[in-house]
């Protein structure tokens, strides 16, 4: 009695979270799921072993196993059916072998199967093990098919199907005249994904029979066998929101409406399994329905249908107020292919920014030439995130013709679209440099800023001579990305222009120029550097102190020895900090300047401790 309320109340939690919809959990849960396992708390463990299905995590195997052990039944059903969608192999074929933990996954499952005294238990088991599409699990199901309990043989015989395997075809047979009817049905189901004609005919027989139950899993079983002769059927229970709610309440219903989001889109999934154009214009009003999750899978199985008329149909569908949502429909566009190409170009013009901004994005997935210009002329829409949209459709399509207006559009008021903009042109490599570095010379600011940037993260060192040149920029914001872009690319030629910046009237002009010739390590900047590092001795030149003691070290040139040494007594902690750990990295060089300072007892305490500690590190590192 415990256990019947116990998955009572947990149909009524998936109920609230959407008739079956699986609650998304992070994966960074995976540990705490797992010790959620072990909990004393019964319904916390059933919990548990439901929701590891959403994380698809192998390490969760092993603990699921010894879970088929859990005194509560609710525990072992859930942890079964876990299980056996765990270690379901992949769609797509794959030279690897199945794993040992899989197999262990396959043996405590079969024994589940023959053992276990509850038989819900049972049940789930030999649902698991047809996901498992292991053959080692057929004679063992085959058994099954003499359980004294038909959901036993009815989950065993819908496994053998998925399984493949002829053994199973006679002593399935004897099935489709078993006492309970639904095992009939999966029996019809289950020979019939073994090639046998009579089990796909008892399901067309069975459309017909006055319990509605049995109409509804023979036209689910029909639209998975891919059988076109259950079409009809499926089409007109989608209709029948009667037959839908009895199928939630157990045939109980008599309301006239309610919401079983759950057989809804398994109707809605076989339609598209069975793949008949005439069941577009059925599945248009599910488009609107209040479940998001009912929206995504009738565009999936709109995708799937494809066609003009689904094409026509989706593209409304991009304005669907949930992400989600469109993102499913820009997936079903791609999986469409060239046939959804005139609605998409099309719906580039449309008013709505959703509807054209997505049709750039599937085109652009879909490499389609085509649409270069159209997209093109998106890189001035009003509507920013269009405007990302379509550059970075371009960018997908990567056809040189869309280099130079991306580098016009770096001139756009919002920096989250100037920075698509430079990392979309990143994306076509060397064929951007020279458009680049003619765009250093343009009159537009923001054009030369954007160029600057670019053409360091490109890292060409053909882009150098021309950046050198820039360093000469009246405007400081294009001063700085020059100076940054040149210690990107390390070529020590901008060591001696960059060194010139130091006396920049721009203050982040001159942090840059310090840090890029950190990059440099060119000891030329060492005397230049120390000088700067004499003269900053101001609060508002603290940043510039820290960053030059820091560069100094990087560098390692004996020349900068005096001034870190001079550093050490410098009122802020940070600096003194940097300062000997600057004078650590050059380690030998440094030893007798700083043995003087440590035995002169003139010299300030502060420095001669940490011209001592210095020394004992610089010794240990031998050089």
């Amino acid at each position: 009695m415990k256990t019947l309320k116990l998955l009572t109340i947990i149909g009524l939690v998936l109920f609230i979270n959407g008739c079956g919809q699986k609650p998304k959990l992070p994966k960074d849960n995976v540990e705490k799921l797992i010790s959620q396992l072990q909990s004393t708390d019964e319904y916390t463990r059933v919990m548990a072993a439901y929701s590891l299905v959403d994380v698809a995590d192998k390490r969760t195997v092993k603990p699921l196993i010894k879970a088929l052990q859990d005194e509560s039944s609710a525990v072992r059903t859930k942890a079964a059916l876990t299980l056996g969608i765990l270690v379901e192999p992949s769609p797509r074929p794959s030279p690897m072998r199945r794993g040992r933990n899989d197999e262990k996954a396959v043996s405590a499952l079969i024994r589940t199967l023959k053992k276990d005294k509850v038989e819900g238990v049972r049940s789930s088991a030999a649902e698991a093990l047809g996901h498992t599409k292991d053959k080692k699990a057929v004679g063992p199901l085959i058994a099954a098919l003499k359980d004294k309990d038909g959901s036993v043989r009815g989950n065993a015989a819908v496994a053998l199907g998925r399984i493949g395997d002829t053994r199973a075809i006679n002593s399935l047979t004897p099935l489709l005249k078993d006492e309970n009817k639904e095992t009939q049905v999966k029996a019809g189901f289950g020979l019939g994904m073994l090639g046998i004609e009579e089990g796909r005919n008892f399901l067309i027989s069975s459309l017909k029979n006055k319990d509605k139950e049995i109409c509804i899993e023979s036209s689910l079983f029909l639209g998975e066998l891919k059988d076109k002769r259950g079409l009809d059927a499926l089409i007109t229970l989608l209709s029948d929101e009667m037959a839908i709610c009895r199928h939630a309440d157990g045939g109980k219903s008599e309301h006239n409406r309610c919401e079983n989001n759950s057989l809804r889109k398994k109707i809605i999934s076989a339609i598209g399994d069975i793949q008949e154009q005439k069941a577009v214009n059925v599945l248009i009003p599910d488009l609107n329905n209040q479940a998001q999750d009912v929206r995504k899978i009738t565009v999936e199985t709109l995708g799937k249908l494809g066609g003009t008329q689904s094409a026509k149909v989706l593209i409304n569908i991009l304005k669907d107020k949930e992400g989600g949502v469109r993102n499913e429909v820009v997936d079903a566009f791609f999986k469409m292919g060239t046939v959804s190409i005139p609605c998409l170009m099309e719906g580039l013009t449309q008013d709505n920014e959703c509807i054209k901004g997505n049709c750039a994005t599937v085109l652009g997935k879909m490499k389609e030439k085509t649409a270069i210009d159209p997209i093109v002329k998106l890189l001035d829409d009003k509507n920013w995130l269009v405007r990302i949209q379509a550059a970075r459709a371009l960018g997908s399509i990567n056809d040189k013709k869309a280099i130079n207006p991306l580098i016009l559009s770096m001139d756009d008021k919002i920096n989250e679209v100037k920075g698509v903009m430079i990392d979309t042109l990143i994306t076509f490599g060397t064929a951007t440099v020279q458009p680049l570095i003619k765009a250093l010379k343009d009159k537009n600011d923001n054009i030369r800023n954007g160029a600057t940037v670019a053409l360091g993260m490109l890292g060409n060192a053909t882009a150098v001579e021309p950046l050198i040149a820039v360093l000469k920029d009246k405007n400081p914001q294009i001063r700085k990305g020059a100076v940054m872009s040149l210690g990107m690319l390390g070529d020590r030629r901008a060591a001696v222009p960059i060194i010139a910046l130091l006396k920049d009237e721009d203050k982040q002009v001159r942090i840059n120029a310090i840090t890029s010739l950190g990059v440099f390590k060119d000891n030329k900047a060492t005397k230049p550097l120390v000088k700067v590092l004499e003269e900053k001795k101001d609060e508002k030149d603290l940043d510039i102190r820290r960053m030059i003691v820091v560069v100094l070290g990087e560098i390692a040139d004996p020349a900068g020895i005096d001034g870190l040494i001079g550093t050490l007594i410098d009122k802020d902690t940070t600096t003194q900090e940097n300062a000997a750990r600057s004078l650590i990295k050059i380690g030998k060089p440094s030893i007798e300047k700083l043995i003087t300072v440590a035995n002169n007892k003139k010299s300030d305490p502060v420095v001669r401790q940490y011209a001592i500690t210095i020394l004992g590190k610089v010794g240990k590192r031998g050089d």
